[in-house]
């Protein structure tokens, strides 16, 4: 189901698309969350994108990425070796940008289905993919990685298809087409 955006996430989409797209070259997939993917963002709404990697390339994150001209002002690493944070400001607009290893993803989430882990960290991380929207992806990656992915695990809302090309380039892609992504 695709979300109907106002005019101020529509906005906000169009630039994460511009800002993430210096990271196709080393990054498997991205996804812009919160109020913009509910489409539901205003004047004062932040920009929330998860890029998500095989490894994170922490040298090469250590130089600001983001295109659109923004200027980086946080970059920190919470979990190393699976998560960390890019801050950056376009104009009035500040953008979260999270580095997340995809197998630290799978492990999230196949403790909170399995019943092992309910907390915050990882309850947020299934939230955020079930609202997410895709902004970036390699169509290679799509269906031999994520799918790959998605077979293996069991659980409600998860399911093997592959999002189509069509909605990958529009953009926007609904939660059942996430969950076969990751």
């Amino acid at each position: 189901m695709a979300v109907d955006l106002n005019d101020a996430s529509a906005w906000r989409l169009e630039l994460a698309r511009r800002y993430i797209e210096p990271y196709r070259e080393r990054a498997a997939i991205a996804v812009l969350g919160g109020s913009v993917a509910q489409g539901v963002a205003d004047r004062w709404s932040d920009i929330d994108t998860i890029v998500y990697w095989d490894e994170i390339d922490r040298d090469w994150l250590e130089t600001p990425r983001a295109g659109a001209d923004g200027d980086r002002f946080t970059w920190v690493e919470h979990y190393p070796g699976n998560a960390c944070l890019e801050q950056y400001r376009f104009g009035t607009v500040k953008a979260d940008v999270a580095h997340v290893r995809l197998g630290w993803l799978d492990e999230l989430i196949e403790g909170t289905l399995s019943g092992e882990s309910f907390d915050t960290t990882s309850l947020d991380v299934l939230r955020g993919v079930e609202e997410s929207q895709v902004v970036l992806t390699e169509p290679c990656a799509t269906s031999a990685q994520f799918n790959k992915s998605a077979n293996q695990r069991s659980g409600p809302g998860f399911s093997p298809a592959v999002a189509s090309p069509h909605t990958m380039s529009a953009g926007v892609v609904d939660q059942s087409e996430i969950y076969s992504l990751l």
